[in-house]
């Protein structure tokens, strides 16, 4: 969980739930982005690999979802808000009505390792 009104500034290397069983070095499947409401963000890799292998969208991308409500604690309405190749930025003006901006960057992708991450 991260809480960007408290850290400005996280690095994670996230590896697919696909590949989740190879993941030696504890890298994280899912990452949450906590925004002081019930309608958090959650980061994860889009590994095209194992049950995602034939996924319709987003293969081996970084992927950006807020849910509806819930806090991630139950279910609700998610959104799919982007999906990032290496080098791609997601960015939220008024970031949990802070009057600051939030942005998500995939900084690489590396699907030549296995994990990938």
């Amino acid at each position: 969980k991260v809480d960007p009104q408290t850290n400005r500034s996280s690095s994670f290397e996230l590896v697919g739930i696909g590949e989740f069983d190879k993941n030696n070095d504890q890298h994280p499947v899912v990452v949450k982005i906590e925004t002081g409401t019930d309608k958090d963000y959650f980061v994860a890799f889009n590994r095209a690999a194992g049950p995602n292998a034939e996924n319709v969208e987003a293969d081996n991308e970084v992927t950006v979802v807020q849910v509806e409500g819930g806090n991630g604690l139950s279910y609700a309405q998610s959104y799919l808000k982007a999906h990032l190749l290496a080098g791609e930025s997601y960015t939220e003006d008024n970031f949990s009505n802070t009057g600051e901006p939030f942005s998500i960057k995939a900084k690489y992708i590396d699907i030549s390792t296995e994990p990938a991450t």
